[in-house]
């Protein structure tokens, strides 16, 4: 099933687009991993949320401030593998809820479950904390839409905030959401 409705602290499955991927161009990951709902961060005009998602990996950070690690007995919860995972704080994904990119899990609820409180309000304090710090990079995806009612809305804004003329279409997705979302 998909999850229907973004759950903040809860974990899904996602192909994550990593920040070095969006650099390359591309417009989807290698792969699905299970990513964490870190906030809903804006809703759009017609009520749809804009979530912002972090990677869970079984990569070790090289620093071990820019992830925290999942510990075992949540994953097992959790229905992850037994294999050591973290939670990456240095960059994060947003999307329109639901994007195409999120994936069915065989639950009742889409979703492999929530992280315990006390873990999730760990990695928002140490996300935050990065992200002040600027070592953080946000992947602006917004479901590459272009040219379609969120381009025109984004150009509407900027022309509001800047002056600017609004195209009839970019071509650029990737710019459009960063005009809704700088």
């Amino acid at each position: 099933m998909l999850p229907t409705e973004p759950k903040v602290g809860w974990v899904f499955r996602y192909s994550y687009l990593w920040h070095w991927q969006h650099l390359e161009g591309r417009e989807e990951g290698d792969k699905d991993r299970p990513a964490l709902v870190l906030a809903i961060v804006a809703t759009l005009e017609d009520g749809t949320p804009v979530v912002r998602v972090l990677p869970i990996t079984h990569t070790p950070p090289s620093d071990p401030a820019e992830a925290v690690e999942i510990p075992p007995a949540t994953k097992r919860r959790l229905g992850l593998d037994d294999e050591r995972s973290w939670i990456v704080l240095t960059e994060s994904n947003r999307f329109a809820w639901p994007g195409p990119d999120v994936r069915p899990l065989d639950t009742d609820s889409g979703y492999h479950g929530p992280l315990p409180p006390a873990l999730f309000e760990e990695v928002k304090r140490r996300f935050v904390g990065l992200a002040r710090s600027q070592r953080h990079q946000a992947t602006p995806l917004l479901n590459a839409i272009c040219s379609g009612d969120l381009c025109k809305m984004a150009h509407r804004m900027a022309f509001r905030k800047r002056r600017e003329p609004i195209p009839a279409s970019c071509g650029s997705p990737a710019s459009c959401a960063g005009i809704l979302m700088p």
